[in-house]
């Protein structure tokens, strides 16, 4: 060291900066990651630009705050530690640690991708830092140290690998690679951190490689009793993971072997440590909650194991709020999903039908409403009072929303959803309890008020929920659970609904993925017959039992049934199941009124607004020229046409006129759409009659959206931006004649569809496609929807299910009104082709 610094201030930080990285190594540390970031960046500015120790400190803060990242469940910070960490290798010139750089970039990538729930990265990237330790020259004095990294991570690999291939690690290879793990574990000279770390992965292998196999739990629970003893109760961000690792472990052996007496000492652990992540270590404590209520359910106490489960679903939806990125919101919601199966089949198990319901609907949609909810955050804040947090918000956000710091972000959180939060960002423990309507589905009683509101007799979710665990691969029980407005929640078991002809439905919506010239709204005509198969399985699974026994029509009107359809039962056109009747095939449709809803939160938003009446002005969009990006759509010009001259005189027209020329008001970009969209006096009516797309993916834009004019997009993302739902902009109804627009490309459980987006931002009504629709039938259809709902006065349910039994008979008439330019696209004599008519559905009011 420079002796000049000696007895100066730079050199005590120094030597403490010194310390805290040896601490770090050892484990021997007792700071949180915000306590120990908070002091790295105090000696940061003690040591100033002196190198080499201001780059080493740059780098030890940048660990740190990936370590934070981490714990506070951050995923967009755990990114920018990993391309931190790819910077940092590319400034590393090929020399003497040019390795270890591109093994620090390898972990810091597998921690990325593992965050995002890639495994398959997460392996690719350890294998790269496996071959960045075998390309050291075997002279180099740090190949010793790193060889068992190596080895190490080698093992680690192939287990993840054979984890997610479903366990096909031969026998031999996995004894081997255990021995191994055992020997390094047992190397004499290991610091306390080093040794707990490989206890840990021994434990970890035994449970992946032994195949539960009860010598291999107790191995795995004696190794991580070790680790454990090892760690200080001062220590948090070390001893949660292992407290965890040790009570699920036990409570997989008591799975295994049947006996109860680890119960008391895994339910210890799984408390404390979710006591020790309780305020700054929310990251974390969300996990914690499902396997602790698999313990209390263990132990006999139910009641306190669905409150816990019902607890971790609302630090889920807390989690899936805080995220600043769509591709980590993304995630985040993805393993809410999961887990809010699990806590539905322990409350409808306990006979607490209402709590299944709740369960069912808290990780609804989540991708949209943290769209919706982190809308304008500065602006909400001044209204409620919050104007120095507003402040401090529109400041950060100036360079992008993505870089916000996080705490700032959860601090901004806290204060709409009444949560308690310190001035560092940290927040209480009550993130799991209390009155946060943001973060809550609604009760029964809820939903039952707005089925009265908006004149529906039953809510039902349909559903897919886990069975068997312990069989491989795991049962799965169909349950429907139907909420009616005149008696308790009710479970329905739907077994048949488990054994769905899962390769039936890919097929046909491979077949209506495909484009085709003319007369095809990018739908190929030989769908029906897959689609026919679909609709008698959906009557017998499930539609057939609901009508016959649960849901009893009223007397003098057809039940109306809103359905809530869960992961791929939410492809299915329900309203087209159907039975044979008299020789004949009969729909579902015909028997009973059917809506959809996203969710029950989002279908109790659209059942509290009032109502808005569908005048004549408002926005039609006839078949944009989009340039050879797509098919011309000759059908839905014409229906355009057609219902604007009809029914809405005075709307505005965009897109192409009957000999195809650009209509004079607009050839129909996004920007137009977005402009009437904001427009308060724009109308209350919009109906869209061109191409739309689905394209699964997890980043803002590439999901769904309309294909306007020179193939420009309007993505579900941008409607959130567009639409105001305030009163200044009130729109009744809004016509999607558009493919697959009622589909999320965000997973099906997400509902993220140019439909559902519209919905939460304030629209009343949507009728929306469920896939690619034929254009000539889709064209009728949408003209008689509107004759029904403007010439006979229906409400827009009813209309759609109108004029959907006008195209199933056999003797339809059209009316006077239906110009003949759409009389010669109307489907031959005799009921149409289910394809022509099922795929549009009704959401909202």
């Amino acid at each position: 060291m420079n002796q000049e610094l000696s007895g100066d201030k730079r050199t005590a930080a120094i030597e403490r900066m010194v310390a805290l990285t040896q601490k770090v190594k050892t484990g021997a540390h007792n700071l949180d990651p915000q306590t120990l970031l908070a002091e790295l960046d105090e000696l940061a500015d003690l040591i100033g630009d002196m190198q080499p120790y201001a780059q080493a400190l740059k780098e030890f803060q940048t660990a740190a705050r990936g370590m934070l990242a981490w714990t506070d469940g951050d995923l967009a910070g755990v990114s920018r530690f990993a391309a931190q960490a790819a910077q940092a290798r590319d400034r590393v010139p090929p020399a003497t640690l040019r390795h270890n750089a591109e093994i620090n970039d390898a972990m810091a990538q597998s921690i990325d991708a593992a965050a995002h729930g890639d495994l398959g990265a997460a392996v690719a990237a350890v294998e790269r830092g496996i071959a960045a330790i075998a390309d050291l020259d075997p002279s180099d004095r740090r190949r010793a140290r790193l060889d068992d990294v190596r080895t190490t991570l080698e093992m680690f690999a192939r287990l993840q690998a054979d984890l997610m291939a479903g366990g096909t690690t031969p026998p031999a290879t996995a004894q081997a690679d255990l021995a191994t793990i055992r020997r390094m574990a047992q190397q004499p000279h290991l610091t306390e951190n080093d040794r707990s770390l490989r206890l840990a992965l021994l434990a970890f292998a035994e449970m992946g490689l032994a195949q539960d196999s009860p010598a291999a739990l107790d191995a795995a629970v004696s190794q991580l009793e070790q680790v454990v003893a090892t760690l200080p109760a001062d220590q948090p961000s070390r001893r949660i993971p292992f407290l965890v690792q040790l009570g699920m472990a036990r409570l997989r052996r008591i799975d295994v072997t049947g006996a109860r007496d680890d119960l008391p000492a895994a339910t210890a652990e799984l408390e404390e440590a979710s006591e020790l992540a309780a305020t700054s270590f929310q990251g974390l404590r969300a996990g914690i909650a499902l396997p602790l209520s698999y313990a209390y359910r263990l132990a006999g106490r139910l009641g306190q194991s669905r409150e816990t489960a019902r607890e971790g679903l609302r630090r889920r939806a807390w989690s899936v709020l805080l995220q600043a990125r769509t591709a980590d919101v993304h995630a985040s919601a993805r393993t809410a999903a999961m887990e809010a199966l699990e806590a539905a089949r322990w409350c409808l198990n306990d006979g607490d039908v209402a709590g299944g319901a709740a369960s069912l609907d808290a990780a609804r949609a989540l991708i949209l409403y943290a769209a919706i909810e982190t809308r304008d955050l500065a602006t909400r804040l001044e209204h409620d009072g919050q104007v120095q947090l507003a402040g401090e918000w529109r400041a950060a956000a100036a360079n992008g929303v993505a870089l916000v710091p996080f705490d700032l972000r959860r601090r901004v959180m806290a204060a709409l959803t009444g949560v308690r939060a310190a001035a560092d960002g940290s927040v209480s423990a009550d993130i799991g309890t209390g009155p946060v309507r943001l973060l809550d589905p609604p009760s029964s009683y809820e939903i039952q008020a707005a089925l009265r509101a908006t004149g529906a007799d039953a809510l039902v979710y349909l559903a897919l929920i886990p069975g068997d665990l312990t069989r491989q691969p795991p049962t799965m029980d169909g349950v429907a659970v139907v909420i009616r407005t005149d008696s308790p929640p009710a479970a329905v078991a739907l077994p048949a609904l488990a054994t769905g002809p899962v390769t039936d439905l890919d097929a046909f919506l491979a077949t209506t993925a495909r484009a085709s010239e003319g007369e095809w709204r990018d739908l190929v005509p030989d769908a029906d017959t897959t689609l026919d198969g679909l609709c008698d399985w959906a009557w017998t699974a499930a539609i057939g039992p609901l009508l016959e026994k649960h849901l009893p029509a009223p007397t003098g009107r057809p039940p109306h049934i809103v359905l809530i359809p869960m992961g791929d039962l939410t492809r299915i056109p329900w309203h087209a199941a159907r039975r044979q009747a008299g020789g004949e095939h009969r729909y579902a449709v015909q028997d009973a009124v059917f809506s959809y809803a996203a969710s029950a939160r989002l279908f109790c938003d659209a059942a509290w607004r009032s109502d808005v009446a569908v005048s004549d002005t408002g926005l039609i969009v006839g078949d944009p020229d989009t340039a050879g990006a797509a098919a011309d759509l000759p059908s839905a010009r014409a229906e355009a046409l057609a219902v604007h001259g009809a029914f809405y005189g005075r709307a505005h027209y965009l897109g192409r006129t009957a000999d195809g020329t650009v209509g004079p008001q607009g050839a129909g970009t996004p920007a137009e759409v977005r402009s009437w969209l904001s427009a308060p006096d724009g109308g209350t009516m919009l109906h869209l009659a061109c191409h739309g797309t689905v394209t699964p993916g997890s980043d803002a834009g590439d999901t769904s959206y309309l294909l306007l004019v020179g193939g420009s997009r309007l993505a579900a993302e941008e409607l959130v931006q567009a639409v105001s739902a305030g009163p200044d902009r009130a729109i009744g109804l809004a016509v999607l004649a558009a493919c697959s627009s009622s589909v999320s490309g965000r997973g099906d459980d997400e509902a993220f569809s140019l439909s559902t987006t519209l919905l939460a931002n304030g629209v009343r009504t949507v009728v929306g496609a469920q896939w690619n629709v034929p254009d000539a039938a889709t064209s009728v259809l949408m003209f008689m929807f509107h004759h029904y709902l403007r010439d006979r006065g229906l409400r827009p349910a009813h209309a759609l299910r109108a004029a959907q039994l006008w195209l199933l008979a056999s003797d339809r008439q059209p009316p006077a009104t239906m110009p003949a330019e759409l009389r010669r696209r109307l489907p031959d004599p005799g009921a149409a082709d289910t394809v022509s008519w099922a795929g549009f559905i009704h959401s909202g009011r």
